[in-house]
């Protein structure tokens, strides 16, 4: 079997997860910002009782939900960092601690469940909120 041919779809398939776990990480770091910026929206508007068009808690759930497509992104990348570290091992005779990237992997996959979780809070409070101030009109 012709190892460069091995060699060369590593080197690859990492360069893909690179760059696949810059995505994700860029989500999560969108979300977040929306989700502070909500925060703060909602202090303000506390403050001088303002309303406008976009309510915190629509800012916090557009957060939320940016958040968990960028955990499903990162549950993707742990998943083909152990496929990567597991290639190296089998067929190129490299030292890897592959349970570390199996730890990875079952995180990413954690991380997702809690984040789809406050998800689900995060809608639930939006449906209460848009009732109420139905309610108030």
């Amino acid at each position: 079997m012709d190892i460069s041919y091995i060699e060369e779809y590593i080197k690859n398939l990492d360069l893909s997860i690179t760059e696949l776990e810059s995505l994700g990480a860029s989500f999560n770091v969108l979300g977040y910002s929306i989700i502070f910026y909500g925060s703060k929206k909602e202090n303000y508007d506390l403050l001088i009782n303002n309303e406008s068009d976009v309510t915190p808690s629509e800012l916090l759930l557009l957060g939320q939900y940016i958040i968990v497509v960028g955990y499903l992104i990162l549950c993707f990348v742990g998943k083909k960092r152990f496929e990567s570290s597991l290639l190296k091992v089998e067929y190129l005779d490299m030292q890897r601690n592959l349970s570390a990237y199996k730890l990875l992997e079952r995180s990413y996959i954690i991380s997702s469940f809690a984040n789809f979780l406050r998800l689900e809070a995060f809608y639930e409070i939006f449906l209460e909120i848009n009732s109420l101030s139905n309610e108030n009109e």
